[in-house]
């Protein structure tokens, strides 16, 4: 087997960083971690002169998300193979899917050329979906097979089907990020028309843009929406188990069509029904699956989306398409990680 340096600025409790050292470590690789996680720029003269001191004495240089300057500090060290997870365009998530920064800013062309030298630096890079290898191939002029996808999967192992505490009310799940992507303000539309019926919304995460959202909710009378802190890993299956419903991701970007958030896997992975915006990736993964898509741009589509679940299954509906689909993503990622250095 391999020696693989595990090298970057990444955190190795982020839920796809997480799997794939224990699919490299269970596919018999050998694991180097070089990882600076202060801040400042001298984090990537350490990284640098951390795989130097290394001599050579390795096999394949992994870079996780987040890594795009990492990516490029390797490939500026060493000439051995270098994989590197890159998940996202910078360039596409500040420009077009957060809307943070103007195309035609010095940013938006920083970003781009960060995208450019880190993909340049690198042998393979991974990404999610094959939509979004699609984008990548069109946008910066690669070759296919310089792609590999890795799903977002969810460990099975940890998010398995659970048996529903009874409560008098249909719960409607939610956890993330608070970005532009997840389209939360949706949500809170939506819990808004609802809020005279059984139903409360639980939305768990920690942000400052979440902390606002709270605020304003909770300024507006919203009792039927429980704003809940993050979670250790290990404890978010519980907090999703508790559901009757889940709920993916409402943004509008095209960034949307290309991508299926972990956060769907994980819910599939316990058999939970999931409504998310319409997605071609989505679509493509989970055929057969019990996924509604939400097409609208409001919340209305949304509210009639809920009514409809809750009436037709009622609550605790487990799917096992759901759960097998999962299963089999989760098994697809496995054999990628074991083959690809």
């Amino acid at each position: 087997m391999s020696r693989i340096v595990f090298f970057g600025t990444y955190n190795p409790d982020y839920p796809r960083n997480r799997n794939i050292l224990k699919w490299a470590r269970e596919a018999g690789h050998t694991i180097t971690p070089i990882n600076e996680r202060g801040g400042g720029i001298m984090k990537y003269v350490r990284l640098f002169v951390g795989l130097r001191q290394l001599k050579g004495a390795y096999d394949a240089v992994f870079v996780p998300f987040p890594g795009h300057l990492a990516a490029i500090v390797a490939g500026l060290a060493t000439r051995k193979k270098i994989v590197f997870d890159a998940v996202i365009s910078l360039y596409d998530t500040w420009v077009f899917d957060r809307q943070a920064i103007s195309k035609g800013s010095f940013k938006a062309w920083l970003y781009r050329h960060i995208d450019q030298w880190a993909i340049a630096s690198s042998t393979t890079i991974l990404l999610d979906t094959i939509e979004h290898r699609n984008y990548f191939v069109k946008m910066y002029h690669l070759r296919p097979e310089k792609c590999a996808i890795l799903p977002a999967v969810a460990d099975t192992h940890l998010y398995v089907p659970q048996e529903s505490l009874f409560s008098e009310k249909y719960i409607i799940f939610w956890h993330g990020h608070f970005s532009p992507l997840h389209g939360v303000p949706v949500i809170i539309e939506a819990a808004r028309q609802l809020r005279n019926e059984p139903i409360e919304f639980r939305l768990l995460g920690s942000s400052q843009e979440g902390r606002r959202i709270a605020a304003q909710a909770q300024a507006d009378g919203l009792e039927n929406i429980h704003f809940l802190p993050a979670v250790p890993y290990e404890e978010l299956p519980d907090a999703i188990a508790a559901a009757d419903l889940c709920l993916g991701v409402f943004g509008t970007s095209e960034k949307v069509d290309r991508v299926v958030p972990n956060k769907v896997y994980e819910y599939a992975s316990m058999g939970k029904a999931i409504i998310t915006a319409q997605s071609h990736a989505v679509a493509r993964v989970f055929a057969g699956g019990d996924i509604v898509f939400w097409s609208d741009t409001d919340s209305d589509g949304l509210v009639a989306l809920i009514q409809k679940i809750r009436h037709n299954r009622g609550a605790h509906f487990f799917s096992p398409a759901n759960r097998r689909i999962a299963e089999a993503a989760e098994q697809e990622a496995r054999q990628i990680i074991q083959t690809i250095f």
